[in-house]
């Protein structure tokens, strides 16, 4: 929800992220999401990294790639990894590489696979080669990479 003051429209949850800029530069709709992933909502975090990926929003994969180091909340990792994946764009690779070499909780580890796995079926064999020399990850990280290869290799072999 948004408020009125002083000629521009703020978030009420923080009063700190501006909805409008000036008014003679209207801001986009793809760009107040990239603004909402930088919110103190985690919930509004989770949800822009959501529409990013879904809108398959190109110029949001450096904000993405950025965000995937410096956000610590597990569901707003898992929604940044998805929104990654689905872009479809190779630059992601390196981020979510570099990522899942990080202890990471379970489920952030197992988006980021699924990430690298929906890369690898875009055609972007840089994923599936991170797939294939994955760094030292946990037990059950190697089994879901082991059976998203199988289903590579049935897919394209």
């Amino acid at each position: 929800m948004c408020i009125h003051l002083k000629g521009r429209k703020l978030c009420r949850s923080c009063s700190s992220v501006p909805i409008v800029g000036p008014e003679t530069e209207p801001i986009f709709y793809d760009q107040k999401l990239m603004r909402a992933l930088h919110h103190p909502i985690l919930e509004t975090r989770e949800m822009a990294a959501m529409l990013l990926g879904q809108r398959r929003d190109q110029p949001a994969l450096p904000v993405l790639m950025s965000r995937l180091f410096e956000e610590t909340d597990m569901g707003v990792l898992c929604a940044i990894s998805k929104a990654l994946g689905l872009l479809g764009d190779c630059q992601a690779v390196a981020s979510l590489s570099k990522r899942l070499a990080q202890p990471n909780a379970l489920v952030v580890a197992l988006t980021i696979v699924e990430a690298l796995a929906a890369l690898a079926q875009t055609g972007c064999w840089e994923a599936l080669d991170v797939l294939k020399a994955s760094p030292p990850v946990p037990e059950r990280v190697a089994q879901e990479i082991t059976g998203r290869l199988e289903t590579l290799n049935r897919l394209y072999y």
